[in-house]
């Protein structure tokens, strides 16, 4: 016999990490922006302070400011929101047990933009980091076991 209770309370717990590591990935996102916009600024500016770095380090700087690296990061800011916006409005509907109410939709983009933000850190480096499948493995997980006891506590609605 499932413990719906249980499978309620570990939704709520799940959905509240998914939230609150969202919002932190949304604060880093916005960082890299105004991070990228500075170093632009700075770069157009006054070249002569970069004339001192390395060229590996030069081509970084340079990708990071290019136009598909401040849609990424505009893209990630407002695709986080949204993902812990979603979690925490799921994390509220299990709290006062409408449970039928809870939508899927959060996890299947979750589980998308963690696929996706592997493809773009390829397209925008040219190399993945060694952390990116660790990641987009730990992401997934979240999205994947917190949809399956959505789904749980969906089934035992469509039950009764």
């Amino acid at each position: 016999m499932i413990s719906y209770e249980k499978v309620r309370q570990s939704f709520t717990t799940w959905n509240t990490v998914i939230g609150i590591l969202y919002i932190l990935n949304a604060v880093l996102f916005l960082f890299s922006l105004l991070g990228g916009l500075m170093s632009k600024l700075a770069m157009e500016k006054q070249p002569e302070i970069y004339a001192s770095l390395d060229e590996i380090t030069l081509e970084a700087l340079r990708q990071s400011t290019t136009p598909f690296a401040f849609f990424t990061f505009g893209l990630g800011i407002v695709i986080t929101i949204v993902i812990a916006t979603l979690a925490l409005i799921n994390r509220s509907k299990a709290n006062k047990e409408l449970d039928d109410k809870i939508s899927y939709t959060v996890y299947y983009i979750g589980i998308g933009w963690a696929i996706i933000s592997v493809v773009l850190e390829f397209l925008l480096l040219g190399t993945i980091s060694l952390l990116a499948p660790v990641w987009l493995l730990l992401f997934g997980f979240f999205h994947v076991f917190t949809l399956r006891k959505a789904q749980t506590l969906k089934e035992k609605n469509a039950e009764h």
